[in-house]
């Protein structure tokens, strides 16, 4: 895909009106992402074949617009984020005939695993039964067939790789808008030490700082990489000044930790493991050095305009710090995983079943609601409702990222498999999958990354 700068500049103007019409006018909104959709679908029927590939794009942008239209109020189908990359990954295989040949065959086996279990479901009715699949085994089966599109896919770095990662943070920008009308000012005697939901749009923060977070991680590869996303290095540098402040906003700790901690394991591994990588790019890491000054002085001035909250938000501190110092790290994500490992020594072969463990929780604790033990960390979860052969298909979840990096002989890719899988991992231990987001990150990760033809 050819984008030229003065086109990405329109594109994000473009968004900036977007972000406008789906917070005024939700109901024109809600006709023009359904159309929209549609004209991706035919767009990927009429042009993908096995030789000339469009959908990755399709897909990297729907991975941010799910996120807007959840803030938006418009979305009429829950799961519709990873329902609709399904369906675009769907009519691609279509068109190029790729469902008699899924790669890698173990994804096959993974998506088999975490079906095993579905014997166990016994709700209410069966629209419970049906909803709770939904909600619970949407997210693993997006996964693989993440994998099953990306796995070995040749991107040019800057031709095809930039782009789609341009792409995917346009409707995060429309985000962004939305969040600045309906957040307002700032209030400092309402900040909470919680999660913060007026500073999110009024929707989870949790979600909303993992999407921001995967929009300042790219950012930050435009500048290791030296490849502005946007085609001008100050926008880039702009926009990570707005992304990482509307981040710690949040107060959401993982969605902003979570790149960081994946980005510096990536460059740490590449650098030891590759002489050539710090010759070659010393220049990288002033760009990256300089990236992260940008986001340490957003810090201070966040910090300041939260009267110090902030910092004692990553110290650990709760709304009773003042009386008992108490501090709590992992916003009780810690106990509902003891929880669900518990119920996976209970019922160790095939577990209770998808959707299960969030009544089983609630038993546990005493009769506690079940809304209030909602499901954080997709790794217990797997275990408890899943059992032995959850177990197996975590196993397949972390082992083949490690295979792959070993038999890896590309620095650029080595960098994005570390950089992606650890960010989907991490998103996946603190807020499930919740979003698409770690689907597509996860599926992504094994795209081989190749030089740009000469024009």
């Amino acid at each position: 895909m050819v984008l030229t700068n003065n086109r990405k500049i329109f594109l994000m103007l473009f968004h900036l009106l977007l972000g406008l019409l789906a917070f005024y006018v939700s109901e024109v909104f809600r006709i023009y992402y359904v159309l929209f959709f549609c004209y991706c679908l035919y767009d990927i029927s009429k042009n993908e074949t096995e030789n000339v590939k469009v959908a990755h794009y399709y897909i990297a942008y729907w991975v941010g617009f799910e996120l807007l239209i959840r803030l938006s109020g418009a979305i009429f189908i829950d799961q519709f984020g990873k329902y609709g990359l399904l369906m675009l990954i769907f009519v691609s295989f279509y068109s190029t005939n790729q469902f008699t040949r899924l790669k890698p065959p173990i994804f096959i086996g993974f998506i088999a695993l975490l079906l095993v279990s579905l014997v166990l479901m016994g709700s209410e009715t069966i629209a419970r039964d049906i909803d709770l699949v939904s909600f619970y085994l949407s997210g693993p089966i997006c996964l693989a067939f993440c994998v099953f599109y990306f796995n070995g896919l040749k991107l040019e770095f800057e031709k095809d790789f930039i782009n789609l990662l341009f792409l995917s943070i346009l409707p995060i920008i429309s985000v962004v808008v939305i969040i600045f009308i309906k957040s307002g000012g700032i209030d400092i005697g309402s900040i909470v030490y919680g999660a913060n939901a007026n500073q999110s749009g009024g929707f989870g923060p949790n979600q909303v700082a993992v999407i921001l977070g995967y929009a300042m991680v790219v950012l930050l590869i435009g500048f290791i990489f030296r490849n502005s996303i946007t085609g001008y290095f100050v926008i880039d540098g702009l926009l990570l000044i707005l992304f990482v402040y509307r981040i710690l906003l949040t107060f959401s700790r993982g969605g902003f930790l979570a790149p960081l901690v994946a980005l510096l394991l990536a460059v740490i591994y590449i650098s030891i493991t590759s002489r050539s990588f710090l010759k070659s790019n010393s220049m990288a890491l002033f760009t990256m050095t300089l990236g992260f000054l940008v986001i340490s002085f957003v810090w201070y001035k966040a910090n300041e305009v939260t009267g110090n909250k902030l910092t004692e938000r990553y110290e650990g501190y709760t709304g009773d710090t003042k009386y008992t110092d108490r501090r709590e790290f992992s916003s009780g994500r810690d106990k509902l995983a003891a929880v669900e490992l518990e119920i996976f020594q209970e019922n160790i072969i095939m577990g209770v079943g998808p959707g299960m463990a969030t009544k089983a929780r609630a038993q546990k604790l005493r009769g506690v609601k079940e809304e209030l033990v909602a499901n954080h960390t997709e790794f217990s979860r797997m275990l408890a409702e899943h059992g032995l052969f959850g177990l197996a298909a975590l196993l397949i979840l972390l082992f083949y990222p490690v295979v792959k990096l070993i038999n890896s002989t590309n620095i650029n890719n080595s960098f994005i498999l570390i950089l992606f899988v650890v960010l989907s991992l991490l998103t996946q231990a603190h807020n499930a999958h919740r979003l698409a987001l770690p689907s597509f990150l996860y599926g992504l990760a094994f795209v081989n990354l190749v030089k740009d033809r000469k024009p």
